[in-house]
């Protein structure tokens, strides 16, 4: 059911070689009200490049399974509000008003940018799109099938989807050869080497497929005609940027090697495992009930590990849609975090990176007595 990946999704290279593997992780990183038995599992194999040093996913899964249900679920919480508000307020300070944006789901993005700007041309390209604004004008599929429409806008924007893609830099090379000269691209994408020093599987996994360092990135985008014009930081979590389409293509650049960044990979897994162990002596004080926050992979990779899943109630979550289903690849269920509230005594299992402060403070409100295991 995997595709191999037999060149280097940066680069082209085919010098890969196996640099490490994590066995029998779930194939969906989010719940289902399905049967457990139809759940899928399967090995992660990453690689190496011997050209580029870029660490990847060598088998890939089908889409239709990797997205099989709810990835339009809309991302809650203070961390991700910001976010969408000041790269809305980065994008709205530059771009023209023929939009199109790639991969929304949600349509939050859009949503803040049309409170910005009255009067945009506002094209959603999404294969399964949430509740989008109805001022969109939206396409259901991939914008590979719908390059026609870059070609026609001001701006092409895509918030956390180019780490998706399978094939980034020819993605990149695709879009920016129909964009007109002087149009723009607006890029958010995470800080995968932060997510990776603070311990997060929501770094690497079946979706996220390879790390990709900002300098790559800047050679990718210029290689392809894209000259990078405006760049911001948001917090730790993500890289802002604006790229406008130049007149032609100039040399191609080399794209610098970071094998030496592999180590935060090898070191994320180590530190989970270390964490599991401890987590499970806490265990073993059955009076306490004890609970995991995160319907997502977060919570996926600590059971992979092998955390003692018979002494833990349930997974929390603030998604409404994700609650009272099941976490895919175990039997735990969804709940509200405010199902805490009463409990005389109540510990919580949490490793959530960029948003650990804000749940931790969140559930402190929600029971003032919780234990947090991090």
């Amino acid at each position: 059911m995997t595709t191999t990946r037999i060149e280097c999704c940066i680069c082209g290279g085919t010098k890969l070689s196996t640099f490490k593997k994590i066995t029998k992780l779930p194939a969906y990183m989010g719940v289902t009200s399905k049967p457990s038995r139809e759940d899928l599992f399967f090995d992660q194999i990453w690689g190496n490049c011997g050209d580029c040093g870029v660490l990847q996913l060598l088998e890939l899964l089908p889409l239709d399974i990797l997205y099989s249900e709810n990835h339009s679920t809309e991302a809650v919480g203070e961390t991700w509000n910001a976010h969408h508000q000041e790269f809305a307020q980065f994008i709205s300070a530059t771009t023209k008003n023929k939009i199109v944006e790639i991969g929304g789901s949600h349509g939050e993005l859009a949503r803040r940018l049309f409170q910005m700007r009255k009067n945009l041309e506002y094209t959603f390209v999404e294969p399964s799109p949430g509740k989008v604004p109805e001022e969109c004008r939206v396409v259901v599929g991939y914008i590979e099938n719908n390059l026609d429409l870059v070609s026609k806008s001001d701006s092409v924007v895509h918030s956390h989807v180019l780490e998706h893609i399978y094939t980034p830099a020819n993605f990149i090379i695709e879009v920016a050869s129909r964009m007109k000269p002087d149009s723009k691209m607006f890029i958010s994408y995470p800080n995968i080497e932060q997510l990776l020093i603070t311990g997060g599987t929501n770094s690497l996994n079946f979706e996220h497929t390879y790390f990709l360092t900002p300098k790559q990135l800047e050679v990718i985008c210029s290689n392809a005609g894209l000259e990078l014009t405006r760049q911001a930081q948001f917090r730790k979590h993500s890289y802002f940027w604006e790229l406008t389409k130049t007149e032609s293509i100039g040399v191609s650049l080399e794209i610098p090697n970071i094998q030496s960044k592999n180590f935060l990979f090898e070191s994320l897994w180590e530190s989970l495992g270390e964490f599991v162990l401890e987590c499970n002596k806490n265990l073993e004080n059955r009076n306490v009930p004890t609970f995991i926050f995160g319907a997502h992979v977060f919570s996926q990779g600590l059971i992979a590990l092998g955390l003692n899943v018979d002494l833990i109630e349930a997974i929390l979550d603030n998604a409404l849609e994700k609650q009272n289903k099941r976490l895919y690849g175990t039997e735990l269920q969804v709940l509200n975090p405010t199902c805490i509230a009463n409990l005389t005594s109540v510990r919580v299992i949490l490793r959530a990176t960029h948003y650990q402060e804000e749940i931790k403070s969140q559930l402190k409100n929600i029971n003032p007595c919780v234990e947090i295991l991090e």
